[in-house]
């Protein structure tokens, strides 16, 4: 028992243990039994356990108490174990199969036997066969104490082993359960809780799950295996980081905290850190976080310091800087922003960030000996960094490697050398070394090959023993090479490149897999232990430590080439797949299992032991795609396993002992297969692939063997007697079972697309089938005895099942609606932007709609449902990709609907199976993130729907790629789960509920007896398939039949043409025999034709064939030539000049034109439109130069005394002003003789003051600015000082400036006009020279014409130069076939035919005849012709002595007249040739130089085109920035119309209303006028010192009660009485309660009196009309203020849209900035100088135009000038101040003398200071009494006209009279009907109410109703008294109603 406190072993954990020992014992002996040639048996196994017992036993000195330390399970399975063989020995009678692997269940088996035994022969005794039974008993009871003596010793060293490995762990820093608790760390340090975004993976549980192994780690990703102590390696697989202490075989698993896994890691210099960068998980992208970088400490890994914001997805490398102990750390972030960042990380601070490269970064690393400088390398580059300080700060500065020449590269691997420079290896396995960003040197091997054979990953600096230094360099060719870093550093290359460099290794080692001689292993990392020993990471999958020494035999001198290293102690320390691991198959009786990999490799592992390294495996050359297994009725024990493959092959595969048996090998498909099944029957196998086919295989797996085993050599698990017959060979009759395993190909049916997956029904009758076009198929299986004599294909009963994808709402969509109300009561704005968003929503989801439509939703996984019994049902489980992921829906085929929709999970799901037993259904998804559903759960027990039984799970994410497979183990204790990133995890189940039992109990796995691979009980049926080219199944058979006819047929032509070759043969023989005889008996070749027909019809059938060909080829003919026109439309048709050569005539120089294509029309058009925008600008221009110089000549403004803005409105008012006073002054001159003096000088002064208004109005205000002046300022203000960089931050582009989309295309069309123009001018010159070359070679071939006869007639000789245009030169004649062509190709087929042998061909030997007869008569031609040829020349030469002689004799006749006349025509003739060579020598000449002259153009247009072209790329990427920009801007160019619109409107309604305000303001000003004018006659009419003024004053004052003048009367005299009541209302305020009694004052005249009234109704006449017009002006200036205010919103809106166009046009000027311009400097132009020198770096250089910088500096004086200028003007105007201020000193003194002398002469005068205005109103008025006059008359006039209506109002009141006696009359009969109404009411009351009548009540109604009628008769008092006031009214208002 264990001691309280000792924690107790679980029973997978002594299970484990057990199995362990038993493995290794097994395995060691299984080696040695190996390594004889013969397989051990179990007796043998047995026995060797045994015997370790015994030899443990002898080893003990003495016996010893049992240490407490043992566990009792170990020290059972020793007890057992030891136990084992005597217990065998004494149960020799019976022949037992006892398990190799597992010993522990046969060994208590065996004692449990034994005490069976002891207890039976106890209870019988006496007879023989009790005494028997006692011996046995004895023996038993012998062997068992000897079993416990032996068990005391191996108790004894199995504790003291545990012992020394507790040791070994405790010193190791930390064990397998050693993750630190965040409830108690130390102050600094981080909790994983903070991070974890997945609780279930924080710790050792995940999710409920343990995490027991795990299998495998990612071989194909770079840097993934580093060290952090000796022992101690570093790895990421799946989602964890493992340390993985492999001395002793311990692991530790990191989880990822930010949920996507392990990006990149390192370790710090120190070893005391771990860098761990990470991926994101896909999901929380959206949520804004960012991975981080977590620094742990080393060895207790606790989170030290957390690096956040270094990325927005996942990292892809990082490094400490080794130069400063690792204070500094870099990292690089992965797509889409590639960031490198470089951190200050202990004090957790970027110190700085750029954009890495576009594309993936591979590795970067600091420079180890210099600061600042770092590298990174990737796909396609090599960039150098340095940390370089500019006037901004501190920056990264990259320069990308330039590969020029050199082929461009991905660069995996890269080292600094000591000298600075960086050496680097490329994909094609070349060396390159880089300075300052160019490639110094280039490097192969000395016979031109790469220095690696593959993409070098690894190269870095290492010392050797002697201190001397290589670069070390790893390959995937496997090789480990050493290069000498001096002969690096100095080599130099000779070649014309000047880079190319050939070098030897100094070393190499080629590094081979362990345990696999010839396999080359893929380095894709190496580190150095020191030493010469190595850890190496495979790409294959595996982790090798090996130590590469120089051989002992090697000799010292290093000069004599490559040492080649010996590699020794090569272990692996990880074997594993590499890449996705397809499939797992866990063993259905045993703690093993199956997997297959893309790697090609299929491999047995025991995953309750190390899971490292694999038991076995096999390897095959094409990657594995699928992976199944036999159903356990058929294979009970698991061991067959079928596997598919890439090129569309299937193999079985038997797993015994130590390997695998290939049972079958056949190829069904031509593509990859994509999955495969048995059915639960065994009696079909089906395979589906991508060549969309679907392939039944009839299978028959044995049930039994001979020997009484399983079909794989097993007992069943009861392990019962009645499995065994008496002789032991199993059941009766399984020994006659067959031994041979059938897999035939029975038919296959194609598929409507790539088949995904494929499920059996229960019944094995149906499968349902899914494709990658999301159809699903139930196909009935095909009979076993279907027709496939010609072919495999057959047709099955199918029934399509047509998914219809119901509408599910997911999570994120309810929060969103549930958003959208909450925010249902926000502002107009917002709601208009949520409609936006939500109209964008519906379309997406229609478009969504459309796309799920038309690509359907591939099927991932479908199932049918099964209970846990077993029991099948036709629904089925089916998962989509696409839209459709995120659920699992419930289908039936005869159902046209889902049946149910179930929430799994959020991304496809890539597998679904249901556990061993039934009891769980396992799936996976391709975040790889793993769920477990239990079927059989307490909590879902009563769920009736599919949702609610599947509803307890447990879901983890620990995979970083696609879950591939998930399985259980077969007692479902463990949960295997595989992905595509290579990981593989076996994890315990707590969801399996634990058991009393189990927990004391270890579980027994059955006992099975596995043969070893060279037992005879399987035997591969097929031959193995080598190559992709390998038919299929069914193209094997089609092309069976082919290929057998084909070889019938060239059977009989070999038989024939053998017969012709015996026939030629003795043709020869005959011909042979001829010219042996003699010349007169041998026959001509022509008396060798026996039938002269036979030619004749063999040219017949000749000339038919010939024609037959034609006709034939006629087809083809007209095929090449349509082809050759649409290739010519293709390539030609676009091109408006292609490439023309034009060579010289003498030289060797040439040119061509540049390949020009047309104009496309939109640039055409673009051209067009500008040339006539460029006229009509032009013409706009110059009519507003034209006007604008008229205006100029015509109108000048004054300067001086300019007004505000009242002066430009009165200017007009001041012309009016002026006309009305020269209208008045012209008034005056007529009136001046008429007034008398004072009413001339009262004029006067009434001129001076409008002089003085006018005057006074031009005064300017205080606050007035010159326009001119400010906008001067401003011109000022803005220009001043600076010239503005569009680099500058802060910089704004002007608005004529800014560019948009149309202007930018716009750029890009004249430009590429313009590049147009340049070739098109360029290629018509040379076109040009090409006519005059033509002109030139007529002209020439003329001029050679004169030569030949010129030269014939002085009888010259010589060779003339005939100049040919090349077929470079006139391309276009390239389809035009000369005869000359024809002719040589004619010649060239003779030639051809000629070469061919004279013998053979024809039929029966004569045709070959009759070619020899042709031969024949063609052969002596040659040589005729030959001895012509010389004839001809011994002719010529006596031609030529003859007319020597003549011409000799010829002279010596001649006279000399004659002779001079033949020299002088010699000589003209000889002249004459001079001249026609000098001119075609001159004409050739000129034409070179022309050429020469039109080359070097070419060259400068070529620079010139070539910038063209970089500016044209350039306006590319301008044009796609504004494209992206070009949405927002339209936005903001609407948003500022519109408001530019609204800002326009408002200022017109703010103009209009500010209109009628002045109008209205003149009215009001007119009315004042008019009563002042009503005031002045009032004075004039009534003086001052008349008696009765107070009294008519106060009547004119008196305010009056006065009908409306619009007010209409209706018909209706009750609303006319209304009307007329509220007009008194209306009034009664202003009425004078004294209006009843005015009269006229006694004493007063009448008519004065009246003419007062007149004139108060004229007052109020105009009153009224001033409080309306008043009131209206009020309401024009409200809304002219409301106008205002909405202005002031515009305004404020503008300036915002403003700032935000400002805002918007600095980003788009920030990404403009952003590309990088390229311009041509000349070192001339470079004036940027440092100390005198160029510096190398021009980063700090600023590119800036001469003329600008020209013009700028002009500027300096030209503001000098002005300046000067503005001085003088200033102090001019200073002047003229001081002298206007002198002026208007003396003005002053004017006035005051002026004012004085008026004073003195007013009082000299009158005495006092007089009121002159005053004076000239108490004066003599003329016009006063011309206007009495005018009164009086009117008076009388008025008089007679109020007589005639008081007669009219006195009859009025007569009528007035007779209608109010009679409406009283009316009114009387009224009321006295109505008393007598009441009365009788009253006694109707009175008679019902008799009986209840109460006097008080009585008398109170009598009250109320006299009250009432006193109300009625006040009312009409009222009445009465309103006619007679309204009589009254009408009395003294003139008659006017």
């Amino acid at each position: 028992m264990a001691e309280e406190g000792e924690e107790v072993p679980p029973p997978e954990a002594a299970k484990e243990e057990e199995e362990v020992v038993g493995g290794e014992e097994e395995q060691a002996s299984a080696d040695a039994v190996e390594g004889a040639g013969e397989a051990p048996t179990e007796e043998e196994l047995q026995l060797q356990r045994a015997q370790s017992a015994v030899s443990a036993q002898q080893e003990a000195e003495e016996p010893q108490e049992e240490p407490q330390e043992a566990a009792p399970a170990e020290a059972e399975a020793a007890e057992e174990a030891a136990a084992a063989a005597p217990a065998e020995a004494a149960a020799q009678g019976k022949e037992e199969v006892v398990a190799a692997a597992p010993a522990g269940a046969a060994e208590e088996e065996a004692a449990a036997e034994a005490a069976g035994d002891e207890s039976a022969g106890d209870a019988d005794s006496g007879s023989p066969a009790e005494k028997e039974a006692d011996l046995a008993d004895e023996e038993a009871a012998a062997i068992k104490i000897q079993a416990a003596a032996r068990s005391k010793a191996t108790r004894k060293k199995l504790a003291k082993e545990k012992q020394e490995k507790e040791e070994a762990l405790s010193q190791s820093h930390w064990a397998e359960s050693g993750l630190p608790d965040d409830r108690y760390l130390a102050d600094g340090y981080y909790k994983r809780s903070q991070f974890d975004i997945d609780a279930s993976i924080a710790g050792s549980n995940v999710a409920g799950l343990s995490l027991k192994q795990g299998l495998g780690f990612e071989s194909t990703k770079r840097h993934n295996t580093m060290l952090v102590e000796d022992d101690v390696l570093l790895y990421s697989t799946g989602k964890f980081l493992v340390l993985h202490k492999y001395s002793l075989g311990t692991r530790l698993y990191l989880p990822s905290l930010d949920g996507g896994g392990i990006g990149s890691f390192d370790v710090h210099p120190s070893r005391k850190y771990i860098c761990v960068c990470e991926r994101l998980e896909p999901a929380l992208i959206a949520t804004g976080r960012t991975p981080n970088v977590y620094i742990y400490e080393y060895p207790s890994l606790r989170i030290y310091k957390v690096l956040k914001s270094g990325t927005e997805r996942a990292y892809c490398a990082c490094k400490f800087n080794q130069l400063d102990q690792g204070a500094t750390l870099a990292t690089v972030g992965c797509y889409p922003d590639f960031l490198l960042s470089v951190w200050n990380w202990k004090e957790e601070k970027m110190i700085l960030r750029s954009k890495a490269f576009s594309q993936d970064i591979y590795s970067v690393n600091f420079s180890p000996k210099f600061e600042g400088q770092l590298t990174t390398s990737g796909t396609g580059h090599i960039r150098f960094w340095k940390m370089a300080g500019t006037f901004t700060g501190l920056k990264l500065q990259g320069a990308i490697g330039k590969f020029g020449s050199v082929e461009i590269s991905d660069v995996a691997a890269f080292a600094e050398l000591p000298n600075g420079s960086v050496a680097c290896g490329t994909e094609n396995g070349d060396i390159l070394v880089w300075d300052g960003g160019f490639i110094k040197t280039f490097f192969t091997l000395p016979n031109g090959e790469p220095c690696h054979k593959d993409m070098i990953e690894v190269a870095q600096i290492c010392k050797a023993k002697d201190n001397s230094q290589y670069l070390m360099t790893g390959g995937m060719d496997g090789y480990l090479k050493f290069w000498d870093l001096k002969l690096l550093m100095e080599l130099e290359s000779d070649d014309d490149a000047g880079i190319n460099c050939s070098i030897a290794p100094a070393k190499q080692a080629l590094i081979e897999c362990p345990g696999r001689p010839g396999k080359k292993v893929a380095i894709k990392t190496v580190i150095e232990k020191g030493k010469d020993r190595y850890i190496i990471q495979d790409h294959n999958g595996a982790i090798i430590e090996l130590a590469a020494r120089k051989p002992k035999d090697a000799s010292s001198d290093a000069s004599e080439g490559t040492l080649e290293l010996s590699v020794s102690s090569s272990k692996a320390i990880m074997k594993c797949h590499s890449g996705n691991i397809v499939g797992l198959m866990p063993s259905p009786v045993s703690h093993h299992m199956v997997t297959a990999g893309e790697d090609g490799s299929v491999r047995v592992y025991n995953y309750t032991q190390d899971t490292t390294k694999s038991l076995f495996e096999i390897s095959f050359p094409v990657p594995a795609t699928a992976l199944t297994g036999v159903p356990k009725s058929s294979d009970p024990s698991g061991r067959i396993v079928i596997v598919g493959f890439e090129d569309g092959v299937v193999r079985v595969l038997l797993r015994c002992l130590d390997g695998f048996k290939t049972l079958y090998v056949g190829k069904p498909h031509k593509d990859a297969v994509t999955s495969a099944c048995v059915s639960p029957d065994g009696s079909y196998c089906v395979t589906g692939s991508k060549d969309k086919t679907l392939f039944f295989f009839s299978t028959k797996i044995p049930l039994s063997d001979a020997n009484g085993a399983g079909a794989m050599g097993m007992v069943e698990e009861d392990g019962s007697d009645q499995a065994k017959s008496e002789d032991g060979t199993g059941p009766e009759g399984a020994g006659t079972a067959t031994n041979d395993l059938e897999f035939k190909p029975l038919a296959y049916i194609p598929t409507p697309d790539e088949v995904t997956t494929v499920s059996w029904h229960a019944e094995s009758q149906v499968l349902l089938v899914g494709c990658t076009n999301g159809d699903i198929l139930e196909v009935e299986r095909p009979p076993l005895d279907v027709d496939t004599f010609k072919t495999f294909e057959t047709q099955c009963k199918t029934r399509f099942y047509d998914f219809q994808k119901p509408k599910l709402k997911k999570p994120k969509e309810k929060e969103e609606e549930e958003g959208k109300e909450e925010k249902k009561g926000e502002g107009d704005a917002d709601k208009a932007e949520g409609a936006d968003d939500g109209e964008q929503k519906e379309e997406e989801e229609e478009e969504e709609e459309e796309e799920d439509e038309t690509s359907g939703y591939p099927v991932r996984e479908i199932m049918y449902v099964t209970d846990k019994d077993g029991n099948a049902s036709h629904n089925f489980y089916a998962t989509f990709g696409g839209k459709a992921a995120g659920h699992m829906f419930l289908c039936n085929v005869d159902e046209d609907e889902v049946l149910e929709a179930i929430p799994t999970h959020d991304m496809p799901m890539t597998h679904l199976s249901y556990s061993h037993k039934s009891k769980y259904l396992v799936s996976g998804s391709t975040n790889g993130v793993v769920r477990i559903c239990s079927l059989d759960s307490e909590k879902t027990k009563d769920s009736k729907d599919e949702s609610g039984k599947l509803s307890d799970f447990v879901e983890v994410g620990m995979h970083g790629g696609n879950v591939s497979c998930v399985a259980t183990s077969f007692d479902e204790s463990v949960i295997i789960t595989a992905a595509s990133d290579g990981s593989c995890f076996i994890v315990k189940n707590f969801l399996e509920e634990e058991t009393v039992e189990s927990r004391i109990k270890i579980p027994k796995a059955p006992s099975v007896p596995l043969p070893t691979m060279l037992a005879e009980e399987r035997t591969q049926t097929s031959e193995e398939i080598v190559g992709k080219e390998h038919y299929s199944i069914e193209e094997a058979k089609k092309k069976t039949d082919r290929d057998k006819k084909l070889s019938n047929a060239e059977a009989k032509k070999a038989a024939l043409r053998d017969k012709v070759a015996e026939i030629r043969n003795a043709f020869q023989a005959l011909l042979n025999a001829n010219k042996s005889k003699e010349d007169v008996k041998q026959l001509n070749r022509e008396e060798f034709l026996i039938d002269m027909n036979l030619q004749e019809m063999l040219d017949k059938n000749l000339a038919s064939a010939l024609n037959e060909v034609e006709l034939e080829e006629a087809y083809e003919s007209e095929k090449g030539r349509i082809g050759r026109e649409k290739l010519q439309q293709w390539f030609f048709d676009k091109v408006e000049v292609e490439r023309i050569e034009l060579h010289a005539f003498k030289s060797e120089l040439s040119t061509s034109t540049f390949r020009t294509t047309k104009l496309p029309p939109a640039v055409q058009e673009e051209l067009d439109a500008a040339r006539k925008e460029a006229q009509t600008k032009e013409t706009e221009e110059e009519a507003k130069d034209g006007a604008a110089m008229e205006n100029a000549a015509a109108v000048e403004a004054p300067k001086a005394g300019a007004g505000d803005r009242r002066a430009s409105r009165t200017t007009q008012s001041e012309v009016q002003d002026s006309k009305a006073a020269k209208k008045e002054d012209t008034h005056a001159r007529e009136v001046e003789k008429k007034l008398n003096k004072q009413e001339m000088r009262r004029e006067q002064r009434r001129k001076r003051d409008k002089e003085w208004q006018v005057f006074n109005k031009t005064k300017p205000d205080e606050k007035f600015e010159n326009p001119e002046d400010v906008a001067a300022i401003q011109t000022a203000v803005d220009n001043m000082g600076d010239f503005k960089l569009k680099s500058d931050p802060n910089y704004i582009a002007p608005e004529e400036e800014r560019t948009n989309v149309d202007k930018k295309r716009r750029q890009l069309h004249l430009l590429d006009a313009k590049i147009h123009g340049i070739k098109m001018s360029f290629n018509n010159r040379l076109l040009s020279l090409r006519d005059l070359k033509k002109d030139l070679i007529a002209q020439i071939d003329e001029s050679n014409k004169k030569l030949t006869t010129l030269r014939k007639d002085l009888k010259q000789s010589e060779e003339l130069f005939t100049p040919k245009m090349l077929p470079t030169e006139m391309p276009e004649l390239r389809y035009e076939v000369s005869n000359e062509e024809v002719a040589e190709f004619l010649n060239k087929a003779k030639e051809s035919e000629k070469k061919e042998g004279l013998g053979g061909g024809g039929f029966g030997g004569f045709g070959g005849a009759a070619k020899a007869a042709v031969a024949a008569k063609k052969g002596p031609s040659i040589g005729t012709a030959a001895k012509v040829h010389s004839f001809a020349k011994k002719i010529r030469r006596s031609s030529l002595a003859g007319e020597r002689r003549y011409s000799a004799i010829a002279e010596f006749r001649a006279s000399d007249v004659e002779i001079k006349e033949m020299l002088l025509q010699k000589r003209m003739l000889q002249h004459e040739i001079e001249n026609i060579e000098d001119q075609i020598k001159n004409s050739i000449v000129d034409f070179d130089k022309n050429l020469d002259k039109l080359r070097q153009d070419k060259f400068t247009l070529q620079a010139d085109l070539k910038m063209a072209e970089i500016r044209r790329i350039i306006l590319v990427k301008e044009l796609a920035i504004l494209k992206e920009c070009e949405k927002r801007d339209n936005l903001l160019i609407n948003k500022m119309d519109t408001k530019g619109g609204e800002k326009k409107d408002i200022i017109d309604k703010i103009k209009s209303c500010t209109e009628k305000i002045e109008e209205k303001e003149g009215e009001i000003h007119k009315v004042l006028e008019k009563k002042n004018k009503i005031l002045s006659e009032f004075d004039s009419l009534v003086e001052d010192g008349s008696t009765f003024r107070e009294q008519l004053q106060k009547i004119f004052l008196r305010k009056i009660k006065r009908h409306k003048k619009n007010a209409k009367r209706t018909e209706d005299f009750d609303s006319e009485e209304e009307s007329d009541s509220e007009e008194e209302d209306d009034d009664d305020d202003d009425w004078d309660e004294d209006e009843a009694e005015e009269i006229c004052p006694p004493g007063c005249d009448q008519a004065l009196y009246e003419k007062v009234c007149d004139l108060r109704e004229k007052r109020l006449d105009q009153e009224e009309i001033d409080v309306e017009l008043k009131k209206q002006l009020e309401t024009f200036n409200k809304e002219r203020e409301s106008m205002k205010k909405k202005q002031n919103l515009i305004n404020q809106s503008v300036k915002a849209i403003n700032e935000e166009i400002i805002s918007f046009q600095k980003e788009k000027q920030a990404k403009l900035n952003e590309i990088l311009l390229v311009v041509t400097l000349k070192m001339h132009q470079i004036e940027y100088l440092v100390e005198s020198k160029l510096p190398l770096n021009l980063t700090d250089a600023l590119v800036f135009p001469k003329t600008t910088l020209r013009r700028l500096e002009e500027r300096v004086g030209e503001l000098i000038e002005e300046k000067a200028q503005l001085k003088q003007e200033q102090k001019e105007l200073r002047k003229q101040h001081k002298q206007m201020l002198r002026d208007s000193k003396v003005k002053e003194g004017r006035i005051n003398e002026l004012q004085s002398k008026a004073r003195d002469i007013q009082l000299l005068k009158f005495g006092q200071l007089i009121d002159l205005d005053l004076l000239d109103k108490m004066g003599v008025n003329k016009t006063t009494e011309d206007l009495k006059a005018n009164l009086l008359r009117q008076e009388k006039q008025f008089i007679h006209d109020l007589a005639q209506w008081n007669k009219r109002i006195e009859g009025a009141k007569r009528e007035l009279a007779d209608f109010t006696q009679e409406n009283t009359n009316y009114l009387n009969m009224l009321a006295d009907l109505t008393s007598s109404q009441r009365q009788i009411d009253l006694k109707l009351h009175s008679t019902q109410n008799e009986l209840f009548t109460n006097p008080a009540a009585q008398r109170k109604k009598e009250i109320a109703a006299r009250d009432h009628l006193i109300e009625v008769i006040n009312v009409q008092a009222q009445q009465i008294d309103a006619l007679k006031h309204e009589i009254n009214l009408l009395r003294h208002k003139s008659g006017k109603l």
